[in-house]
């Protein structure tokens, strides 16, 4: 007799089982120095002017009372980057080229100290340009008597107003860290799942790793921190949307300027436009 397993089920045991080890695990320590991973899938709607979504997925990594949170195929492309820059370094007659690395569609990394300060570090890129912001998020949490489990922890039901939306969380106390995706943080426990009122942001857990020792130190790759310039959050937002905006003059400036057709260049107009649903409403 043959034995037919559903993928999904057997997904689902891998988490509620990995759960309970990470449980037991914070039980005895809950900022112990072995680095533990978590995985959240971002699902988004870039554009309030379609119901399309897109699906990006993160890493959470807490180490030693710190957290380090960016996109997989961010941190992905930063530690082939890293490498090539030390290859081209050792060998300067090499043709420098960073051709098959890919481009993540978020570069931030989201850098907090859980046990020593409430300012958030947040790193990220405008062109060629590496920066930095300091931010200390007014999280006015309200808790709620409302519970539900995921992935075998119940959870209870928090809620904030930040950002210009209101959002959601779901954090388990059986998981003492008082962590969670992006720059939601400072609950009783860990938050398995955050979303707004609309769900045009919908963060949830999948996937973790209570022992990651290997390639998850809490360190910002050392090429963005060269010439790293520390900035205003504000200035940061203007200095991004002047940047994006500008593209279709700096592709004009450059070497296939003279290759831009006028379909091409509506083409990137309505690709900005409809790029119009950031996270962050409001600083």
């Amino acid at each position: 007799m043959k034995l037919f397993v559903d993928i999904n089920t057997i997904n689902k045991l891998f988490f509620f089982f990995g759960l309970f080890i990470v449980n037991f695990a914070f039980s005895q320590n809950s900022y112990n120095s072995k680095s533990q991973n978590f995985y959240y899938k971002l699902v988004y709607k870039p554009d309030t002017l379609s119901e399309q979504r897109f699906e990006e997925h993160f890493i959470l990594t807490i180490a030693n009372g710190k957290s380090l949170f960016t996109d997989v195929v961010n941190k992905k492309a930063d530690s082939m980057e890293t490498n090539l820059r030390e290859y081209y370094r050792k060998n300067p007659s090499a043709t420098y080229s960073f051709k098959g690395v890919p481009r993540a569609r978020f570069s931030y990394y989201v850098e907090k100290d859980l046990l020593r300060e409430q300012v958030i570090h947040y790193y990220d890129k405008i062109g060629a340009k590496h920066l930095m912001y300091k931010e200390n998020p007014d999280l006015k949490w309200k808790l709620y008597d409302d519970i539900k489990v995921i992935g075998g922890n119940v959870c209870q039901k928090a809620s904030v107003y930040i950002y210009g939306r209101s959002f959601t969380a779901w954090f388990a106390k059986d998981i003492p860290i008082n962590d969670g995706p992006y720059k939601f943080y400072n609950l009783p426990g860990l938050i398995l799942e955050v979303y707004d009122e609309q769900k045009d942001y919908h963060f949830s857990l999948i996937h973790f790793n209570p022992n990651a020792e290997q390639d998850s130190a809490i360190v910002i790759p050392s090429y963005r921190l060269h010439k790293l310039t520390d900035t205003e959050k504000e200035k940061f937002i203007k200095g991004k949307y002047s940047y994006d905006i500008s593209i279709i003059d700096r592709l004009k400036n450059s070497m296939i300027g003279d290759s831009l057709t006028p379909e091409r260049i509506n083409d990137i107009r309505e690709r900005l436009k409809r790029n119009n649903n950031p996270l962050e409403l409001k600083p």
